[in-house]
């Protein structure tokens, strides 16, 4: 499968809205300390934001297809300080995930007294398509045929 493409995108923007811009994602067990995992699965793909902090935070988004990582992200973020109603704000926010940069959230959003402002640099096929894989290069493997590095042992 090539990537990007319609299914992955139609997939990742509905694990954002239903994790944390939903409000209520599912939790995982933390698999390192002080980490907040969110969950989602949806058939043969599985999505999982890992972000450390609240005010100040630096996080991580994996979209598995098939058991194979095929699409990743990280990100940090701050805000000035914590007021109440940012937090729904947020929320609002990163609902809003536009398909054609599907990021965090938009560009930019504005309500009320609050300001959203989400960068990125690159374009987008470069943030999508998967590194070529020197090893695979240099043995000629063609893509799509299983290959394993010979230090890899499967049990």
């Amino acid at each position: 499968m090539t990537y990007p493409n319609e299914e992955l995108v139609r997939f990742l923007l509905e694990a954002k809205k239903n994790t944390y811009a939903s409000g209520s994602g599912s939790s995982s067990l933390p698999s390192r300390p002080g980490v907040k995992e969110l969950s989602y699965q949806d058939g043969e793909y599985a999505y999982l934001d890992s972000y450390f902090g609240e005010v100040h935070f630096a996080g991580q988004e994996i979209v598995w297809h098939q058991g194979k990582a095929v699409w990743g992200m990280n990100y940090f973020g701050f805000t000035a300080d914590p007021v109440e109603g940012f937090p729904d704000f947020l929320l609002e926010a990163l609902k809003r995930v536009p398909a054609e940069a599907p990021y965090r959230g938009p560009e930019t959003f504005l309500q009320g007294e609050f300001a959203y402002d989400c960068r990125w640099s690159g374009r987008s096929s470069s943030i999508y398509r998967p590194r070529d894989d020197p090893v695979q290069r240099e043995r000629n493997v063609q893509p799509g045929i299983p290959w394993r590095h010979p230090s890899v042992r499967l049990s």
